[in-house]
């Protein structure tokens, strides 16, 4: 159960993250920010209007966000849960291949599950590299100084 101020779904970095960019401190109520249009829709009462901004133009679109320190987490979890994924397929498609090649005829037929496994195992290996490589990519926005320490500046230094 949310405290007044605080995330309703326990998302507390996040929560901390904000407070640190709009000056804000725990407990006190962010004001609440307009949502952005959806982009399959189309506002009607500006489309003839002239000057109106072009769907393709720098003013139409805002820019996008930094991920916070929850999301690169989250993309860590789903990329090393990706990765044992794909251990487990790699792991069943030699065990099915080992077990294929102890049998007196090779066939086809059993070799086309390991096939589809190690593409399986490919693909999940391949998925969770690209969310570990978008997570270095972008570099972490700096943070104001902590100010809120007792002592005032004669901590800071």
């Amino acid at each position: 159960m949310a405290i007044d101020g605080e995330p309703k779904d326990g998302d507390f970095v996040r929560y901390i993250e904000t407070l640190s960019r709009t000056g804000g401190s725990p407990g006190q109520v962010p004001p609440r920010q307009g949502r952005a249009p959806r982009r399959g829709r189309r506002d009607t009462s500006q489309a003839g209007a002239p000057g109106a901004a072009a769907p393709g133009s720098a003013t139409a679109e805002p820019a996008a966000a930094p991920p916070t320190l929850a999301a690169r987490t989250g993309q860590r979890r789903i990329a090393l849960g990706l990765t044992i994924a794909g251990l487990f397929a790699l792991w069943h498609a030699v065990r099915m291949l080992a077990t294929a090649l102890d049998r007196d005829a090779l066939d086809i037929d059993s070799l086309i599950p390991v096939a589809f496994l190690a593409v399986c195992a490919f693909m999940l290996f391949k998925g969770g590299s690209r969310l570990r490589s978008a997570q270095k990519s972008p570099p972490l926005p700096s943070l104001p100084p902590l100010s809120t320490l007792p002592g005032g500046k004669k901590r800071q230094a």
